[in-house]
Parts: structure tokens; sequence; C-alpha cells
């Protein structure tokens, strides 16, 4: 078995190390996981160098997002679960950059085996933040709900396009010559009227949100909602 590991904070390159282990038979509320994919989240890289919410305790395992299948339950713990595939969620209680590793039974979802693997490991942060996003951030069954997105958010706008009627919201494509502009962060937006697009696109500051707090809802939302 092996696993990268973060020995020290700083930048990847220099303090992750693949090292080889054996990992121990799984306890009460633990189950065994063989990892069949994980992510590289841009969330990982400032967790390893000690800038996200979280700070790792080296050494210390890494990687936040994955799928696999159990291998073995500890004591106590439900037998069927022995061989099933499961959705690694990113508590940051185990770490997904590894061949196996040993997972909370709250930490992982049972999901079908006929999902595409590689996009199932990356169910666990960008999509459920954009789903957590468009559901506590204003209201959804607003008939005139705008989302805004910016160019460089990744898989959370791809998800947000995907959803543009439920929750309830509009997409709307600028014009490809669409001058952009920049207004001081205390300009108003107006919503634009039917059937118009305004010439200009506003600069403005991101909403604060507190990263964690959604990230923690939708893990919240995962383990509730997404359970056979």
């Amino acid at each position: 078995m092996r696993k990268l590991q973060i020995t020290a904070i700083g930048e990847p390159a220099d303090v992750l190390r693949l090292v080889e282990f054996q990992a121990p038979a799984p306890g009460p509320g633990q189950v065994h996981v063989e990892v069949q994919a994980a992510t590289l989240n841009a969330s990982d890289f400032p967790y390893i160098s000690g800038r996200y919410f979280i700070t790792p305790q080296p050494p210390s395992d890494v990687g936040a997002e994955g799928v696999g299948r159990v291998l073995a339950v500890g004591p106590g713990e439900n037998q069927s679960l022995v061989g099933a595939r499961v959705l690694l969620l990113p508590t940051y209680g185990h770490g997904t950059w590894a061949t196996h590793l040993i997972a909370a039974t709250t930490d992982i979802v049972v999901v079908p085996d006929d999902i595409d693997t590689v996009q199932l490991a990356m169910v666990g942060i960008n999509p459920m933040t954009a789903l957590q996003l468009l559901r506590d951030y204003g209201n959804p069954s607003m008939p005139d709900r705008w989302i805004g997105q910016t160019a460089g958010n990744s898989a959370v706008g791809h998800r947000a396009r995907r959803r543009p009627h439920r929750p309830a919201c509009r997409r709307q494509r600028n014009p490809p010559t669409q001058r952009r502009t920049t207004r001081p962060p205390t300009a108003a937006i107006s919503p634009p009227r039917p059937n118009t697009v305004d010439p200009q696109v506003l600069t403005i500051p991101p909403p604060r949100i507190r990263r964690p707090s959604v990230v923690d809802r939708a893990t919240a939302h995962l383990r509730g909602n997404c359970r056979p």
C-alpha cells in the first residue's frame, strides 16, 4: 500500500512524500477502503501549504475527494458494506491520495456501480458547493432570480449552468462585442429589462461567503440525502 504524506507545512512539491504503509484493521465506526480514484482539487494545495481554513498536523495524509470500494468493516458495523462502492466525503478525516485508507462510516456514501469513476470522484466539493450556494443564498423559488458567474470558477460554474430551472435561475450570455468596464464597488446593479442585455459588465467584489460554512453544509447534504 502506498500514499502521499505531508511531511511539513510548505509547498507541495517540497513537502509531499510517497510512502509505503500497511493500513490497520478498521475499528468500531470505521471501514477499510481501496481507493479507485481521487481528485487534485485546488483546495488541496492551500491545505498542504497551511493557507486553508484547517491546518494539517504533519506527518498527515492528504486528499479530500475520492471514490473507492469497501474491503472490510470494523467490529459491529454493517457487513453488507463489504464490496460496496462508496463516495469519500471531503471531511479531512482521511487522505484520498492513497491506494487504501481507513475512513469513518459517517464519511462514506454508498453509490451505484454504473456511474463513471472519475466523475463520481469529483462530486464532493465543487458540484455540492454550487448546489448549496444556489439553495442557501437568495430565494430559489423567485421566478426572476439571476445568478452572477465569472469565467474562472471551474466545476462550480458548470454545475450552476446545468441547473437553470431547479432551483429557479436564469442564464444570459453576453454578446461577443460586449465591452467590459470596471466601476466602484458601490455601483448599483439593476436587473436587465426583458429581452435586453446591458451593454456593460460590472466588475464587483465577490460576496463575503465563508467557504468552510458552505463546504460543511454541502457535506452534510451528501450525508443526509445521498444514501440509498
